[in-house]
């Protein structure tokens, strides 16, 4: 069995997996703790953060149809490709040997979300910046350069949100 067979998961597996926001929570919930989970804490986690509100506040509802649907559907296809290790018994998710193979994927989508944060914060800069030239009256080819700058960088903030957002 060569090191792929036993620590990489194929392309399509990758992306069939992190297809599932669900599926996307389940892994990092695992990567940020040294032990395994409950399953009913992931799902009340679960629950809590898709309807916006604490924990405390979930009806049973909520809590079940979260559980059901990790139960039967995103904890087996985790499980089958040895991301993760479920033990019915205990009802605990454990991190699989393969969970670290996704990490590069994670980050990547991580890196694009800095990305935009920085084009916003420079736009933001620019805008204040022409403002002030603008308001002191002085400066008009400043103010013109500035302006010019900073509908680029608005331009240019756009874009990479519409392509950060639209490769979600």
């Amino acid at each position: 069995m060569s090191y792929n067979d036993t620590f990489q998961l194929s392309q399509d597996t990758v992306f069939d997996l992190l297809s599932s926001s669900r599926r996307r929570f389940i892994i990092r919930r695992l990567k940020s703790r040294s032990t395994g989970i409950d399953l009913q804490t992931l799902a009340g986690d679960l629950a809590a953060q898709e309807a916006d509100i604490d924990r405390d506040e979930l009806t049973a509802q909520q809590r079940k149809r979260i559980y059901v649907s990790l139960y039967q559907t995103h904890i087996p296809k985790l499980a089958d490709a040895d991301v993760i290790q479920y033990d019915p018994d205990t009802s605990v998710v454990h991190p699989g040997p393969k969970l670290d193979s996704l990490e590069a994927y994670l980050t990547q989508t991580d890196d694009r979300n800095r990305l935009v944060w920085v084009h916003i914060g420079i736009t933001l800069v620019g805008t204040v910046i022409v403002t002030f030239a603008i308001l002191l009256g002085a400066f008009r080819t400043a103010a013109i350069i500035g302006a010019i700058a900073l509908g680029a960088a608005t331009a240019i903030t756009a874009i990479t949100t519409v392509q950060t957002n639209s490769d979600r």
